[in-house]
């Protein structure tokens, strides 16, 4: 990440697995997060900014296509990644019909192939969030135009009423010498006649 720590938490009820995959990772400059179970995945979530979770599909108590779901759910955000067996396939589909999961590894998964996705997820994670702040730049500049034009349309409002104002001055002026009976000429600094009755 640009500006802050890339965290993935890794979810799997076997510690080995966990193992392989903090070997495979603890080079490539992310925060590394670990839980044996759904249930203690949805705990380390609630405290931590997580970016990417892996999790294994088999799991006691919680499959990982329920976890994923409740991760979905309750932090959208995060991107989800399955491993799984190839028996499993029917499940994993419909998760990702559903959109619960983003991506899924068959086990023994590629090295190189895993840490490629997690480098291209990284690359999305950045895009998507270099897209919000965008969006909120725009979406505050154009809160300050609208207050900017709010202003200028109350000044030119106010302007306005003040030239109408000084033009009913000038009528009301040109009435009062135009009824008064004795002759009165305005003359300005250089001597022209700017007025007469």
């Amino acid at each position: 990440m640009e500006d802050k720590i890339f965290t993935i938490l890794c979810v799997d009820d076997e510690q080995s697995i966990l193992n392989a995959l903090k070997r495979l990772l603890r080079k490539e400059g992310y925060q590394m997060l670990f839980a044996n179970s759904g249930k203690e995945g949805l705990e380390i979530l609630k405290a931590n900014e997580v970016h990417l979770v892996i999790s294994d599909q088999r799991m006691p108590e919680m499959s990982g296509t329920e976890f994923l779901e409740i991760v979905k759910e309750k932090y959208p955000d995060v991107l989800r990644i399955i491993l799984t067996g190839y028996s499993d396939i029917d499940s994993i589909t419909e998760s990702i019909n559903k959109g619960n999961i983003y991506k899924f590894f068959f086990k023994p998964w590629n090295d190189v192939r895993l840490k490629s996705e997690i480098r291209q997820i990284t690359e999305q994670i950045q895009l998507i969030q270099a897209n919000k702040r965008l969006d909120e730049t725009v979406v505050q500049q154009n809160k300050e135009l609208n207050e900017m034009n709010t202003k200028v349309d109350h000044l030119v409002h106010k302007h306005t009423q003040e030239m109408e104002l000084e033009n009913h001055v000038l009528q009301f002026s040109h009435a009062i010498l135009e009824d008064l009976p004795i002759s009165v000429m305005g003359i300005d600094n250089d001597g022209v006649i700017v007025t007469i009755n």
